[in-house]
């Protein structure tokens, strides 16, 4: 089902129980934030949060947040019903994004009701709210898209970037360089051009789900917000800007990015509970005209310590290209994966039993062309590091399957194992410690002191073998890679 805009959503909220209305006064400074926090932290979830009195506001400006911060209402918000489990909301937004589906544009839309260019401009017509006392000011864009165009292929692009608010016409934007809307910033500075913006505000929620996506540079995000909604995004044209924006959102501020001017702009509460750095020289975006809805909802989300709505998110959206990353390079036989919302690097998999002969295991892939591709996680000592981060995250799972899970990752030093029935551990762990010896110089003379008074090691065959590698190897550059065989070694020969 695809919702016509936040309001229809809002109505499906109230309608499930998931939404509570709050008509008592709310500050916006600090009080706003603190409901929003008490909601977040409850277990279970606290309900989506909408704020009909803000003080210093009249009643028609309203304040909503919380939309997609528990799974029941991420899965309201794709039209799902809120019974819906986790693993049946990724496997479903996974193989909507495959679909995209081309917005349309329209002549106008609720969105134009209200247009304020020239004088009339002031970004302070809206509650916005200051979140915590260390913030640098106060934040309009929380949960939001920054629709902007590349200078040279004209590619538009969605993202998502907190924007502090300076004065009535003018905000700073949080980018880094590498971002998408930092290339198209870097590209107009160094043709001394301004780069035109639309910031978007409260429209359907898979807008803002895209926008805080990675996509590649050539692909615009509203054709895959078409995808999750499973119906074509309608666009309108902006007013002093070239650009499109979704018809229906609540709030659209246009405007232009200054080259070479910069003001301060932060800190601000991040998603990982801290404050992003210190106060940063960014660039003036300065406001043309704003577009809004009769009274317009204001859609904010509330950084911090997880979990909030952003990790509620990042979550999904993580499980989902993670498996579409195992699926494309393997190894085989991850069936399902779950980044939980309080750890965004985190990930627990599923793996399906494979056959316990390794050898045939291997021959089986070796006629597929699986042999020769790439580990997914591998490669580099930095990607060795991550596979190793890979391997604790499954060691959750157990059993022997999981042993040969990992044991059949594509190493072509383990083709010959003498056991059909052997994995393959011994003979890679000792070519592995031969390996390091030759780099390292394990049996020089300053090795042997170190590690004169060791006693003898006891413990179970995965802490020998750990304890016996650190001796040998050290902690150094190499060590903590063959660490992680020995550890793979020790579940091979001693799981269940």
């Amino acid at each position: 089902m695809a919702y016509e805009d936040l309001r229809s959503f809002i109505a499906v909220l109230e309608a499930e129980g998931e939404l509570l209305r709050i008509p008592i006064e709310v500050d916006w400074e600090y009080e706003l934030g603190g409901w929003i926090r008490k909601s977040v932290d409850m277990r279970p979830k606290g309900p989506a949060l909408l704020f009909e009195n803000i003080k210093g506001y009249s009643p028609e400006q309203r304040v909503f947040s919380c939309g997609v911060d528990s799974y029941p209402r991420f899965a309201l918000a794709l039209g799902l019903p809120k019974t819906t489990h986790p693993r049946e909301i990724i496997d479903v937004f996974r193989e909507r994004l495959k679909k995209p589906i081309s917005p349309t544009i329209v002549g106008t839309g609720p969105v134009k009701e209200n247009i304020l260019i020239g004088r009339d401009v002031d970004l302070y017509r809206f509650p916005v709210p200051i979140f915590s006392p260390r913030d640098g000011g106060r934040y309009i864009g929380t949960w939001c898209g920054i629709i902007s165009k590349s200078p040279d292929s004209r590619t538009a692009n969605s993202g998502m970037y907190r924007v502090m608010v300076h004065d009535r016409t003018s905000a700073g934007i949080g980018f880094l360089p590498f971002s998408h809307l930092g290339y198209h910033y870097s590209l107009s500075e160094r043709a001394n051009k301004p780069l035109e913006l639309a910031i978007v505000i409260g429209a359907d929620e898979v807008v803002s789900m895209v926008a805080a996506m990675g996509f590649p540079h050539d692909r615009d995000e509203m054709h895959y917000a078409g995808a999750l909604r499973e119906a074509p995004v309608k666009l309108v044209k902006c007013e002093t800007v070239d650009l499109e924006v979704p018809a229906n959102a609540e709030i659209v501020i246009e405007g232009v990015l200054l080259p070479r001017q910069r003001r301060p702009e932060g800190p601000f509460s991040e998603h990982t509970g801290y404050h992003g750095g210190p106060v940063r020289m960014r660039p003036i975006f300065q406001v043309t005209a704003i577009l809004h809805r009769n009274d317009p909802i204001s859609r904010v989300c509330m950084s911090g310590k997880p979990s909030n709505e952003s990790h509620s998110l990042t979550s999904i959206s993580f499980s989902s290209a993670a498996l579409d990353m195992f699926d494309r390079h393997g190894p085989p036989g991850v069936t399902s994966v779950f980044c939980p919302p309080e750890g965004d690097p985190a990930a627990r998999l599923e793996l399906k039993p494979v056959d316990l002969d390794c050898r045939r295991n291997r021959e089986q892939q070796r006629r597929s062309g699986e042999l020769n591709a790439v580990p997914a996680l591998g490669g580099s000592p930095r990607g060795r590091r991550r596979e190793q981060a890979g391997d604790r995250g499954q060691r959750r799972i157990g059993g022997r399957r999981e042993c040969h899970a990992l044991c059949l990752r594509p190493r072509p030093q383990r083709e010959n194992a003498d056991d059909p029935g052997d994995c393959g551990c011994n003979q890679a762990v000792e070519e592995d410690r031969a390996r390091a010896e030759d780099r390292r110089g394990a049996g020089s003379q300053a090795h042997r002191e170190q590690h004169a008074g060791d006693g003898p090691v006891a413990g179970s065959a995965a802490q020998q073998g750990e304890t016996c590698l650190r001796r040998a190897l050290g902690r150094g550059r190499f060590g903590h890679s063959w660490l992680g065989r020995a550890r793979e070694h020790g579940r091979c020969h001693s799981a269940p």
